[in-house]
Order: C-alpha cells, then structure tokens, then sequence
C-alpha cells in the first residue's frame, strides 16, 4: 500500500481549531459588552457623540480587530481540516480498506446541500472504525477501540452550532440592535468549547491510528516524511 503522511497535517488543524475557539469567545465577548456599555450603538462604523472617546474608539478596533480575526482562522481552520480529513480518507482508500464514497467526498461533503448534513459524519466514523479494524486484524490491540458516541456527539455539536449561528447573523442582520442575536451568540460560544475539544481528540485519536498504521505497514512504501 503506498500512504501518504499526515502527522503534520493533523497537528496544523489541532492548532487552528484552538485558534478559531479563542477568537470565537474573544468576539462573542466583545459583543456582549457593545450591548452592555454601548447600547444605542448598533453600526460598528457609525459616529455617536456621546460614545466620541478614546475608550470608545480602542473598544471598537479591538473588536474589529477580532471579528477579522475570527473570520480569518475559521477560513484556514477550514481548510487545513479538509486537507487532513481528505489525507485521511485517501489513505484508508489507499489501505485497501471497501469504503462508502470516492476520497474526493472527504472534501465535498462538507459544501454540497443535503450531503453536508450527513457525509462527513459517516466518512468521520468510517476512518474510526474501519481503520480500527484493519488493525485489529493485524492483532494490534493496544489501539483504543473507537468511541462512537464521541463521534455522534462531535456531529451533534457542530449542526446545532452551526443552526444557531445562522438563526443569530439572520437577527442580528434584520436588527441590529436586537439582544435576542447576542444571547443565542452566547449560546453557540458555550457549545463551541465543548465542541472543540471533541474535534481535537477525534483528531488526535485518529492521528495515533495513522501512526500506528505506518507501525504496521513500515515495510511498505509509507513515506516518512510530511510534504504538506
């Protein structure tokens, strides 16, 4: 079987979902305190008088400042998990291992409608399950079985953040001012937290499969070392 690595592309996903996590509770936190301090205040570009100060002008560029980098993490979380996703799949393809969709699903699922409730979730469990499974035949069963529920409860967490997300923007573009968008922020920050830890140690679980994998096929031509 040729595989191809993905140690490092695991570890750069690891790395910029914390990222996305931390911005997403820094800017949820600046909004909660606009409504609080800044309460007439609705338009981040707008002129009020009252609010013409220093502290007002710092409040508003640490909050644009951590709005763009919230959306800019969350772009590139995105991307270098598909691209360790996709790897993934590649490489349980590559294992010869009967699978349910081509690899190039790994990374389509996640945009087409419809697909996208469901596709990633299975190609989530497949890499779990299956991959364990190949090990298991190789007697390897210092691999911890996969957590299944784990995987349900990661899916769980991301369509309803996701669903509460979209119901807040759509207040918040109807009405600004309105606090209805700024508690149900709230709420999908909470589940966020729980949310990404739940996507790190999928990660990192399926990461030590990988490696173990590579263990076992090291008389293969598994190359060792990681070209992004």
């Amino acid at each position: 079987m040729s595989l191809r690595p993905n140690k490092e592309r695991s570890k750069r996903a690891v790395t910029m979902v914390w990222l996305v996590m931390a911005f997403y509770i820094l800017n949820v936190m600046f909004e909660v305190l606009e409504k609080i301090y800044y309460p007439e205040t609705t338009d981040l570009y707008g002129y009020y008088e009252e609010y013409d100060s220093v502290g007002y002008t710092g409040f508003y560029l640490l909050y644009t400042l951590t709005s763009f980098g919230y959306i800019i993490f969350t772009i590139i979380s995105a991307v270098t998990f598909i691209q360790w996703f996709r790897r993934a799949y590649f490489n349980l393809h590559e294992a010869g291992v009967p699978v349910n969709y081509s690899e190039k699903w790994a990374a389509l699922g996640w945009f087409i409608p419809i697909a996208n409730i469901f596709v990633p979730y299975r190609i989530m469990k497949e890499l779990h399950t299956k991959t364990y499974g190949l090990l298991n035949q190789g007697e390897h069963h210092e691999c911890r079985r996969p957590n299944i529920s784990r995987i349900s409860i990661w899916w769980a967490l991301w369509i309803f953040t996701g669903i509460i997300e979209t119901i807040s923007f759509r207040i918040y573009r109807f009405d600004e001012a309105d606090i209805a968008s700024t508690y149900l922020s709230v709420i999908a920050c909470i589940l966020t937290i729980p949310l990404t830890f739940v996507t790190v140690n999928l990660i990192n679980d399926y990461s030590d499969y990988e490696d173990a994998l590579a263990n076992v096929n090291s008389d293969s031509d598994f190359i060792t070392q990681e070209k992004g």
